[in-house]
Order: C-alpha cells, then structure tokens, then sequence
C-alpha cells in the first residue's frame, strides 16, 4: 500500500520517524516535511515568529492526500511516480524534493567541543568538565504542540537553554546550508550512573539573538551504536549498557534532522543540558567530563550566493 506522511522538522520527533520508515520501508512513499506546529496550522520558522500556516489548512491536506492516493484507488493505473520527499528550507525559504536521504551534495564539517568554550576545527588535547543541569524549554516547545496544538517558539527554547554550558564556532565566512543529521561524537564521563544528555544546536546572530535550530537527546545507557538508525540506537532494552560513574565512554548523539541556511556572520552554538522541563523526566543535575576529542559533525555545505540581506 503507498504511503503519505506530511510532518514537519519541529513537530516533536516525527520527521526523524518518517525518514527512517522511507528508508526501511519497500513501498511506494511521497513524504513532505516543512516548519510547521503540529497539525500544521501554525508556522513554527526558527527566523520568522510564529503565525498562521497559509499552506496548512486541512482542506489542503485533504486535497494533497487525494491528489497522491488517486491513481492508486480509484484509477487503477498504479501510476509509476517515483518515491520522493519535499522538505522545506527556511531561512532560503524555498521547497525542494529529493529522492534519497541525505539529499546529495552535502559535506560533513567537525567542529571540537575545546575547553575554552569554543567549537574549534582541530581537537583540544585539555578535557573540559562541565555542570549539566536541567533546562526548561517552555509550554511552546516541539514536544507540547502535539498535545495542545499551540505554537512551536523557537527563540523561547533558545532562551530555556541560554543559561546551560555551550561551545560556540566563529562567525561564519558564508551563508551556510544544513540539511541532515547533526550528531555529536563524546567521549565523556558523568557523576552518576544513569544520566541523559541533552543538546542544542543553536544560531547566534551578531546581536547576541539566539535561535534554537534542533535538538537531540539520550538516556546514556542507550548509547550503544547501531548504524542502521537514524537516531544512531536501537533503544532496546538488551542494548542497554551501565554507566559507571568516572568512567569513559563513547557516545554518539544524533540530534534531530533539519533544512536551514544560517546567514553570514552567524555563529554555531551546541549547548548541553542534563535534562529539559517540562517534557521530560531526567535522573538530574551532574557533572560530565569532555575528552578534547569530542566534537560535533554538521551536514553542510556553503552558500555565498545568499549572503545578502534577507
């Protein structure tokens, strides 16, 4: 049976779960992901405030369901279109469509989490210890949408997190693209034996204006790898691994998938948190220590041809 999923990068997790069924699932699939609340009758655009969803009435919907599913059940021509899926991009604010995920001409580029609090391009040889405390993102944040509906405030959680422990790039040179799964690499220890992590990529204008872009986060006795996931886990209780407090472990961290251009002169920030209110249950306050070889990996690419004015 072909399959329509119409979600949106910050509707909780859900673009993560579409993504990966397009990719395990051998049926015919068309998925379309913009930056909307959920339900997607609200824009929920890290550069834009929220507001009302020209494009989200359910009426459309219905009629973008029935344009898909037409050939299908009541043609019966089983119409050959090939799988595909239409994201949006905001900042460049443009749709595009792409049949495979992560969509081409993507570069991966490392950032090091250094003592010093920045994200530098080469590794730090000092560790960094940090105070991980919990965060409180707000009633508008992605995970809440899908029980009221409401706005997704992007700058509100940007302003819960503006207190947590973060490292932060150079303005960028260029206009920069990012599309696909940011992940952290850590190699850490904690204070405690069942700690989660949470972190934040962040856009920081010149002004100081701080944007929350995406977010991941992990129950560290998930952290055992597993390649085919987009989350990087398999969150099954027989992968589970302990935590033994002082003691180094791995951890990758996928955040969740995006689309943004992040303007000239901007910088990057990843903040870190040991929890976040009120969506969450966490173990706590800890402290964790950041081997200098922790570092941060973006899909991305340079986009020069947009340094101008928005």
């Amino acid at each position: 049976m072909p399959e329509l999923h119409v979600t949106s990068w910050y509707d909780a997790a859900v673009a993560q779960g579409v993504l990966q069924r397009y990719a395990d699932v051998a049926v015919r699939q068309r998925v379309v992901i913009g930056v909307t609340n959920h339900g997607g009758s609200r824009l929920a655009d890290p550069f834009r405030a929220p507001g009302p969803n020209p494009d989200g009435n359910l009426s459309q919907q219905y009629r973008l369901a029935a344009a898909f599913f037409q050939p299908f059940l009541v043609d019966g021509t089983d119409a050959r279109q090939p799988n595909g899926i239409t994201y949006f991009t905001t900042g460049e604010n443009v749709w595009r469509t792409t049949a495979s995920w992560p969509p081409p001409g993507m570069q991966h580029r490392t950032w090091f989490l250094a003592h010093d609090a920045h994200l530098a391009a080469a590794a730090d040889r000092a560790p960094t210890n940090l105070a991980l405390d919990v965060v409180t993102t707000g009633a508008h944040n992605r995970w809440y949408s899908q029980m009221t509906g409401e706005d997704v405030s992007l700058r509100e959680i940007a302003q819960g997190v503006a207190r947590a422990p973060s490292f932060t790039t150079e303005p960028l040179a260029a206009t920069t693209e990012i599309t696909g799964t940011p992940v952290l690499h850590l190699t850490m220890s904690t204070s405690i034996a069942d700690p989660s992590l949470f972190a934040y990529l962040l856009a920081v204008a010149p002004d100081g204006t701080t944007i929350d872009l995406t977010q991941g986060e992990l129950r560290l006795v998930n952290r055992k790898p597993d390649a085919a996931s987009i989350a990087l886990h398999s969150f099954l209780r027989g992968d589970a691994l302990p935590v033994v407090p002082g003691a180094a472990m791995d951890v990758p961290l996928a955040l969740l998938p995006l689309s943004t251009t992040v303007p000239k002169g901007y910088r990057l920030r990843v903040a870190l948190a040991a929890g976040e209110q009120p969506a969450f249950v966490t173990a706590g306050p800890y402290i964790a220590r950041f081997a200098g070889t922790s570092a941060l990996d973006i899909p991305i690419r340079d986009r020069p041809e947009l340094d101008g004015p928005r």
